[in-house]
C-alpha cells in the first residue's frame, strides 16, 4: 500500500481494510485495486496540505463537495486526463461506500458527483503484414533464441484468439496439453473457452521444446498438427502465409513430427510441474506483462511501427479483423469475453470509420465533385 506520512493510526488502518476488500472481490482487477490504492493516496495527501492538518478518519468522514472539487481542479492543473479523474472520483466513491458498510457513516454527498464524461476512443488496431513483421522480427531483440521463440509464441496467441496479455500470461503448462480449446480465466474472474488452433499449437510448442523448461509440455496429437500455421484471423485480401514465410515456412506434410523432449537449451534446468507458468521470463518465474510490453516496445521502434502498437493493439486487431471478415458481434463477444455486446460494437465503429475514411480518400466524388448520376 502507498504510504500517506501525515495519516492517522486510525485512518491508516481503514485504508488497509478498504484495500484487502478490494482485493478479495471478484468485480475487481488486479490493476484496479492498486490504482484504487495510488488514488485514495492522492487524495489523502492533498486533503492534509489542503487544510494544513493531519488527515484523520474523523476529518475525511466530514469532507464536503468543495474539498473534493478542490482535489479535481488540482488534478486538473496538473494535466490528468478525462479517464484518470474519472477513475479517481470512482476510487473514492468506492472508499466512502466501504465506509457506509462498515457502518461509520449513513450516507455521503460524495455518491451524488458525477463521473465526468470520458470520450469514446476507438482502439487502434495493427495491420495485418505489421504483425507479421513483428512477429517475425522477435530475433532482432537480444536474448538466447528460446527467449525469441517464446516473444513470438506470445505475439501469435493473443492476436489468434484475442487474449489480454494478462490472460496469457496467466497460463500454465497444463493448460495446452492434449486439448483443443483453452480456458481462459478473464476479468472479473470470468472463465471462458477459446480455441488452441493447430498454428499455435505449433509455434508455442517450438517454443517449449526450445526452452529450459520443456519438459513440462507433452506434444500435440497427429491430428491436431494440422498444416495451417497461419493466425486463426485473417483479414479479407490478406497476404497468404506462404508468401510471408509464416512461422519460418510451415512443414510440408511428409516432415518429421516435432519432438518435444527435454534438449540441452540457453539457461539452467529447471524440473517442471504441469502446474508451471507456460510463458516464463529468463530467471524461470512466470514473465511479467511489463518485460514483454518493454520488448514489444523496443522491436516496434526498430522496425518503426506506430507507437500505437502494443501488445493490447493485438486483441484489438484480432476483433477489428474477424468483424470485417464474419461479422458475427455475438461470436467476437464469447471469443474476447466482454460481459457486454455493446463493448463488442465499438469494433463495428471501427470499419465504419475505416469505410468512411477509405471513400473519402479515394472515391472521386467524396469531395462533392461534379458529374451526372
Amino acid at each position: 500500500m502507498h504510504g500517506v506520512s501525515n495519516m492517522s493510526g486510525s485512518l491508516h488502518l481503514i485504508h488497509q481494510e478498504w484495500l484487502m476488500s478490494l482485493l478479495h472481490s471478484q468485480s475487481r482487477a488486479k490493476a484496479t485495486y492498486l490504482a484504487y490504492d495510488g488514488d485514495l493516496t492522492c487524495f489523502l495527501e492533498f486533503y492534509a496540505r489542503y487544510t494544513g492538518e493531519e488527515a484523520t478518519l474523523e476529518g475525511v468522514l466530514k469532507i464536503e463537495p468543495k474539498d473534493w472539487r478542490a482535489w479535481f481542479s488540482h488534478q486538473r492543473n496538473e494535466g490528468l486526463d478525462v479517464k484518470t479523474l474519472s477513475r479517481r472520483l470512482s476510487a473514492l466513491k468506492s472508499f466512502f461506500r466501504f465506509l457506509v458498510e462498515q457502518g461509520y457513516i449513513e450516507d455521503h454527498p460524495i455518491f451524488s458527483a458525477r463521473n465526468p464524461r470520458v470520450p469514446k476512443a476507438l482502439p487502434r488496431p495493427a495491420a495485418y503484414n505489421d504483425i507479421l513483421l513483428l512477429m517475425n522480427s522477435c530475433s532482432l531483440l537480444p536474448g538466447p533464441d528460446w527467449v525469441h521463440k517464446r516473444d513470438k509464441a506470445l505475439i501469435f496467441l493473443i492476436y489468434s484468439v484475442g487474449l489480454r496479455i494478462s490472460e496469457a500470461l496467466s497460463l500454465n503448462c497444463e493448460d495446452i496439453s492434449n486439448t483443443d480449446f483453452l480456458t481462459i480465466k478473464g476479468k472479473r474472474n470470468k472463465i471462458r473457452q477459446v480455441p488452441f488452433m493447430s498454428g499455435a499449437k505449433k509455434i508455442i510448442f517450438e517454443y517449449k521444446n526450445a526452452c529450459p523448461d520443456a519438459s513440462c509440455c507433452t506434444a500435440p496429437s497427429s491430428s491436431n498438427a494440422a498444416s495451417n500455421n497461419a493466425p486463426a484471423v485473417v483479414p479479407n485480401n490478406a497476404p497468404t502465409a506462404a508468401s510471408n514465410n509464416f512461422l519460418t515456412n510451415a512443414a510440408p506434410n511428409n516432415a518429421p513430427a516435432i519432438q518435444l523432449v527435454p534438449q540441452k537449451s540457453e539457461g539452467p534446468a529447471r524440473d517442471l510441474l504441469p502446474s508451471r507458468p507456460l510463458f516464463i521470463g529468463e530467471k524461470g518465474t512466470r514473465l511479467l506483462a511489463q518485460v514483454f510490453e518493454a520488448r514489444v516496445r523496443k522491436l516496434r521502434r526498430l522496425l518503426g511501427l506506430p507507437e500505437t502498437f502494443t501488445p493490447h493493439a493485438l486483441r484489438h486487431s484480432c476483433a477489428t479483423h474477424l468483424m470485417a471478415t464474419s461479422e458475427d458481434l455475438r461470436g467476437i463477444q464469447e471469443l474476447l469475453g466482454h460481459a457486454s455486446l455493446s463493448t463488442t460494437q465499438i469494433y463495428t465503429d471501427i470499419n465504419n470509420e475505416q469505410l468512411r475514411s477509405t471513400v473519402t480518400r479515394a472515391h472521386p466524388r467524396a469531395a462533392g465533385g461534379g458529374g451526372t448520376s
